[in-house]
């Protein structure tokens, strides 16, 4: 992979790069309690919505849907819906059920309609957690100077996410994966690392390299923003280390967001990582004469993955 002349990274191993990475992220907030609340229930068109709220830290409340589908076999496969980005602070989970927003980034409803228990929340800045007119900018710059970072944040909270998951008798903890387009695509790169309890994951345009953003002269998206990362790897080695868990990568060629260029630069790692972990059928890279959309080819491509591997 090409890299910017200050950048002089070796290849190392998955366990010390993994070392690494939770080196730079940093010791994780001391957890609170869940207390999970239900907030509402509602019947809907082949499934049930539940809206709740969990605790991540204290006095931190993070609003989630549950969408549960009728005639369902408990425990069953779910999966963990990350919503996009796309600017719209005022959307999250709310968008990836289908209730406000793009049809493209319903994920959460699509998925549950072909018989998955799918679980959504906002993220932090969106949604109800939105909190400054800048979202994820002015709170990534404030966490930064609390010497922390909002990366780690977004991360512990779907870690937490993962925990209320496992307390919720309609599904199997063992059969958990993770989708998200764009952000919740970067999101699922970032934690499937971090995080044995995610079996499998599809990411829709969100592969992005630290050099390709800095060549091009952009900023770097808040969940990629960890501090002294870039010294010893760049972001497709970290959404390597899902090795062995199978992985399907989705990008669109005529992307302006997450450009194919970068696509095509994090290939030839994620092969390897995977070729190292003797894993090679769980990993599928597929590109499509699209922009930056989870399109209806990609849907049933990651209908199929999960299917499949979950």
């Amino acid at each position: 992979m090409p890299r910017i002349t200050e950048k002089p990274p070796p290849s190392r191993p998955s366990n010390q790069l993994r070392r690494k990475y939770l080196a730079c992220l940093g010791a994780w907030p001391k957890a609170a309690p869940l207390r999970i609340e239900t907030l509402e229930r509602s019947e809907h068109d082949g499934y049930v919505r539940e809206k709740l709220r969990f605790q991540t830290l204290p006095g931190a409340w993070v609003p989630a849907y549950l969408l549960i589908p009728h005639r369902l076999k408990s425990p069953a496969a779910a999966l963990l819906c990350l919503h996009q980005h796309a600017g719209q602070f005022e959307l999250g989970k709310s968008e990836a059920v289908g209730r406000i927003g793009s049809a493209h980034a319903n994920y959460a409803l699509r998925f549950a309609r072909e018989g998955f228990v799918t679980f959504a929340f906002d993220a932090r800045c969106f949604e109800e957690r939105r909190t400054y007119w800048d979202g994820d900018g002015i709170e990534r710059d404030k966490q930064s100077m609390l010497g922390t970072s909002l990366a780690k944040l977004m991360l512990w909270d779907i870690k937490r996410a993962l925990d209320v998951m496992a307390t919720r008798p309609e599904i199997d903890a063992r059969r958990i994966g993770a989708v998200g387009h764009s952000m919740g695509g970067f999101e699922v790169g970032m934690a499937m690392g971090l995080e044995p309890r995610i079996s499998c994951g599809v990411i829709s345009c969100g592969m992005r390299t630290y050099e390709g953003t800095f060549r091009r002269g952009e900023r770097v998206p808040a969940i990629h923003y960890v501090p002294g990362l870039y010294a010893h790897m760049d972001l497709p080695e970290v959404y390597g280390l899902a090795a062995p868990r199978p992985l399907l990568v989705m990008a669109g060629k005529r992307d302006t967001t997450c450009k194919y260029e970068d696509f095509q630069a994090a290939a030839p790692v994620l092969k390897k990582a995977y070729a190292q972990a003797r894993a090679k059928q769980k990993l599928d890279l597929f590109a499509e004469d699209v922009p930056h959309t989870f399109s209806e080819t990609m849907y049933a491509r990651a209908t199929r993955w999960f299917r499949k591997w979950v």
